[in-house]
């Protein structure tokens, strides 16, 4: 089993191994930043190695932890004699680190404090980014929003704009009928004209026919009109002349052929 180069800090590490235990056991899921909320805080860049192996090698630790009963008294056993000869040589080995031990804390601490600002650093823009994201998700639902009702006034228009071509093209259709009576209708008044024109034509010309008959009808009877009383005079005449010849002569017989005169005059009349 490999571990990350973290493992040297230890105390980091049985923290954030004991935190994603915990988590397991919890039934959470093993995030970098469940872990870091359950550790109480740390670099993501030193937490996100040991969170990665542990998640790796998750199944060989569930086995460790369950053999750990078992091997506890052998384990403090042989704990114990080798803590007796380290014991020994950790003595000479703390001497002989004692003139170092100065110089290796101060780098122990350097590291520490620049890890801590690391850690600071990272937590500051960590909290803008949040920021930033929070604004941002709010400018989006603004716009989403946005977005929505201009998608209902967009639907709104469109349907609009699809009932007045609905409408236009049922008025067009009226106008294309109305031109089509109209030009029926024209047809129809020329039609009617031409007819009326010809029949005014017929009329005018069946009247002067019959005006010119008529006239001819009318010199014909005032001709006879006029022969007639021509001859009426010319009896009249005769009958004055027979009047007369009848006054001065007023004897019988020329009485009877007067009469005579009158019947003949009479009978050629009729």
């Amino acid at each position: 089993m490999s571990w990350p180069e973290h493992t040297y800090n230890l105390p980091r590490f049985h923290a954030v191994i004991s935190a994603c235990k915990q988590l397991d056991s919890e039934g959470k899921q093993i995030t970098n930043d469940a872990v870091r909320d359950v550790v109480g805080g740390g670099s993501l860049r030193d937490i996100s190695p040991i969170v990665r192996s542990y998640l790796e090698h998750q199944d060989a630790i569930a086995q460790f932890d369950q053999l750990k009963p078992d091997f506890a008294h052998l384990l403090l056993a042989a704990a114990d004699d080798a803590f007796k000869t380290m014991r020994g040589h950790l003595n000479k080995a703390i001497k002989q680190s004692q003139s170092t031990a100065e110089g290796v804390s101060a780098n122990y601490l350097e590291r520490e404090r620049e890890q801590a600002e690391e850690t600071a650093r990272l937590n500051a823009e960590l909290c803008s980014t949040r920021q930033q994201l929070s604004a941002s998700v709010k400018a989006t639902d603004v716009e989403h929003a946005r977005a929505e009702a201009l998608r209902g006034e967009i639907g709104s228009f469109r349907a609009a704009c699809s009932r007045q071509a609905t409408e236009i093209n049922r008025l067009n259709e009226l106008l294309a009928n109305a031109e089509r009576q109209c030009n029926e209708l024209n047809t129809n008044h020329k039609a009617e004209q031409k007819r009326l024109n010809e029949l005014q034509e017929r009329e005018a010309s069946r009247l002067m026919q019959i005006i010119d008959n008529n006239a001819v009808k009318s010199a014909i009877e005032i001709q006879k009109l006029n022969d007639q009383l021509i001859s009426a005079l010319a009896d009249k005449a005769r009958l004055s002349e027979a009047l007369n010849t009848i006054k001065a002569t007023k004897s019988l017989p020329e009485r009877k052929s007067a009469m005579s005169f009158r019947r003949t005059l009479s009978t050629s009349k009729r």
